[in-house]
């Protein structure tokens, strides 16, 4: 059997058996800049946030979360290009707000946490999406 490198096995990511995964939009929102970071994960978006935050020199919070894909994300990238900071990281508009808003009202005011794949905010970030008719990306 090959040895393994111990400092590549400590990197591997632990993973508890009766963790569901699911595919995650999530909005991020830098405290001092009033930046919003639209990203994807398969873990949970409080995992992304403290991993997020280890590299921040300010404060980061979750805004909301909603089930969706990464190509949803790409989409709202796209959607957003013209606020585009750098990277993931948007500038806040009236339209990114307003998504925002939706979104957690579309989750019974919450944060937008969810509890299934088929939750309100899932079909509704679809929608809104379908709304600017952007080409699909695959």
């Amino acid at each position: 059997m090959e040895q393994q490198n111990p400092s590549r096995a400590r990197r591997r990511i632990k993973t508890k058996p009766n963790v569901v995964r699911r595919d995650t939009i999530y909005f991020i929102k830098c405290e001092t800049s009033g930046l919003i970071k639209i990203g994807f994960t398969t873990r949970t978006p409080e995992a992304r946030l403290r991993e997020s935050q280890t590299f921040a020199a300010t404060s980061l919070r979750i805004l909301t979360e909603t089930p969706g894909t990464l190509e949803q994300e790409k989409q709202l990238h796209k959607i957003f290009a013209t606020t585009n900071h750098h990277g993931e990281w948007f500038n806040t508009s009236p339209e990114l707000e307003d998504l925002i808003d939706s979104l957690i009202e579309a989750n019974d005011g919450t944060s937008g946490i969810y509890s299934s794949s088929t939750s309100p905010g899932h079909s509704f970030l679809a929608e809104w999406i379908a709304g600017w008719n952007i080409p699909s990306l695959e």
